[in-house]
């Protein structure tokens, strides 16, 4: 008996033996591949050589190359159908799966599946990766009869197929007077993320008069060269869309001025221009909507968005936290409607709102236009938080729910343990939190939503008073009793961090209105013994200064409240108790 026929009886033979062993690994079913039945086992294994040739997917054939098996021998008459393995690591924990074809020993994959493969499991950023590969082969009888052959794991080396696209781009033109060399205020914005995964570029611009434009990439802006700029192919083409080519790259224009957003698809080298309106954005925007009755006539029921307050175009992000009643319905009035409707220039402003094209559109983020008449959907109910970009002329709708009225500060201060860190609390239920909390020098801690590292969000210091959810720690430099605040209710959450010490203020105290008298902070308190002057006055207040001053209620001061009066004239021992964020209190105990 020859060796192939050795082989051949040893395979059906093993089959016999484990057709019905339980196997913990998915393989195909031959007898009915949509069906859960239990699969053929492994049988044997053979040896396999896959390809020593760096794959480019962009110069590929339609068929490639991928491996050839070198000790399967297969009787005649015996059909073998082949299947590929693919995943980053060996462990084939997140494998993708093809077919493959047979050439004799050579076995080819299809061109469009290892594209398909490879960008899958890293993406489509056109660099030589290291594909962890295993082959298997099912052996069918004329009788019907099927076994499985596996191969050893071997590595394949393939590039994605994509387009060069760079980490930035520039817009360049009569806006700026064609200087190649001062182009950082015209950079295109863009997610931050991996230019494969997300290669939309965009830019709003406001333009006086018409315009000529081309496209700067990093690289000619680094190098201020010509070379790499890209155009269209047709010189002064006055089309909203088109293609972007770097060989004889010609000017694209926009034929009116006005407010325009141009975007750039550098997977497909395509633009697209979509003008806005006639002006910059406003200094202010408002909701109409379900919440507020859709009344068009009367600008008082209409829910203003929130605003830094600087120049819009520095700054164009407005936020405007509420609480949805589920299935609201919302459009954005411009301070320009408003205003002209408070001046009787307007009957209502239903000829002025900004929305979506789509009605009933439930999407968590999208695009503003003055001229769609679509109404935005928040399905869900409780708070929300709606951040519009009108340099973008797009939104972004975040759904809070029940909104989280404190935040928990663990760090080097108390352990790290989220259990039992002190507490910022929102006392306005606005999303602005504040709280006291004593740090030693060089202590780090986090700022996060729930008392545990196991969920919730978990603030991190990401530079310039901001905050994210991969920044590292936050530290003091100083030892010191802080007064942190925290908002998150802009599109980038913020936080700033006071050192205060504490005294009394007021002509019942020894220093009068002019100097305060020093509290000594111990114990989470800041405590004096001091003499008061009866019919006279006092507050607390921070660094000698008026920027924090507390009056009002003992058991419950407020910033800014009124001051404490003094009825008897003596010694007292007062305490200053701030370690609560909800309730600030004070006693004052006479000796």
């Amino acid at each position: 008996m020859n060796t192939m026929k050795k082989i051949s009886l040893y395979i059906l033979s093993l089959l016999a033996a484990v057709v019905f062993t339980a196997c913990d690994e998915d393989f195909k079913d031959w007898a009915d591949p949509q069906s859960n039945e239990a699969e053929p086992a492994v049988s044997i294994s053979f040896q396999a050589t896959a390809t020593s040739n760096t794959i480019d997917l962009a110069t590929a054939a339609e068929s490639i190359e991928i491996a050839t098996q070198t000790s399967l021998a297969i009787e005649e008459g015996n059909t073998v159908d082949y299947e590929v393995y693919l995943d980053k690591d060996a462990e084939f924990g997140s494998k993708t799966i093809y077919t493959l074809t047979a050439d004799g020993s050579t076995l080819f994959m299809a061109q469009a599946d290892l594209q398909e493969a490879v960008t899958a499991l890293f993406g489509k950023r056109p660099e030589a990766r290291d594909v962890n590969i295993r082959i298997d082969a099912y052996v069918k009888t004329p009788a019907g009869q099927a076994s499985l052959a596996r191969s050893n794991t071997m590595v394949i080396k393939a590039i994605p197929q994509a387009p060069v696209i760079e980490s930035a781009y520039y817009l360049i033109g009569d806006m700026n007077k064609w200087a190649i060399g001062d182009l950082e205020d015209y950079k295109f914005t863009h997610s931050g993320k991996d230019v494969y995964d997300d290669p939309v570029f965009t830019r709003v611009i406001f333009l006086e008069e018409p315009a000529y434009f081309k496209i700067v990439p990093e690289s000619s802006k680094v190098a201020a060269s010509w070379d790499g700029v890209l155009g269209n192919p047709i010189d002064g083409n006055d089309a909203v869309e088109g293609d972007l080519i770097i060989a004889d790259a010609q000017a694209m224009q926009i034929l009116e001025s006005g407010l325009y957003r141009i975007t750039l698809n550098m997977m497909e080298y395509t633009y697209k221009i979509d003008r806005l309106g006639d002006n910059l954005p406003e200094s202010a925007y408002y909701m109409i909507g379900t919440m507020s009755g859709w009344d068009g006539s009367d600008a008082s029921t209409l829910l203003q968005f929130e605003h830094s307050g600087k120049d819009v175009v520095e700054d164009p992000y407005f936020t405007l936290l509420f609480e949805s009643p589920g299935d609201c319905y919302w459009k954005v009035v411009p301070q320009s409607t408003v205003t002209a409707l408070n001046n009787g220039e307007i009957s209502d402003m239903w000829g002025g709102l900004l929305a979506t094209a789509v009605n009933d559109d439930p999407s968590l983020s999208g695009t503003l236009s003055p001229t769609a008449d679509g109404a935005m959907l928040i399905k869900e109910s409780g708070w929300v938080k709606v951040t519009l970009n009108m340099m973008e002329y797009s939104y972004t709708v975040e759904v809070i729910g029940e909104m989280a009225l404190q935040l928990y500060v663990p760090g080097g201060h108390q352990g790290w343990s989220p259990a039992t860190a002190p507490i910022l609390y929102t006392r306005n239920f606005d999303m602005k939190y504040e709280g006291y909390i004593y740090m030693d020098a060089g202590n780090g801690f986090k700022i996060i939503t729930e008392p545990t590292w196991d969920s919730g969000t978990h603030y991190g210091d990401a530079g310039d008073g901001t905050l994210s959810s991969s920044g590292g720690d936050i530290t003091v430099t100083d030892a010191g009793y802080y007064k942190i605040d925290v908002n998150l209710t802009g599109a980038t959450p913020t936080y700033t961090m006071t050192a205060t010490t504490w005294g009394l203020i007021g002509d019942a105290t020894p220093g009068a209105w002019d100097n305060s008298t020093e509290m000594t902070y111990a114990d989470d308190k800041w405590t004096v013994t001091t003499t008061l002057l009866a019919g006279k006055e006092y507050k607390f207040r921070a660094n000698n200064g008026w920027d924090i001053n507390l009056g009002g209620d003992l058991n419950n001061l407020s910033y800014g409240g009124d001051n404490i009066k003094v009825s008897e004239e003596g010694e007292y021992v007062v305490t200053l108790d701030l370690s609560n964020p909800k309730v600030y209190k004070a006693t004052v105990v006479k000796n």
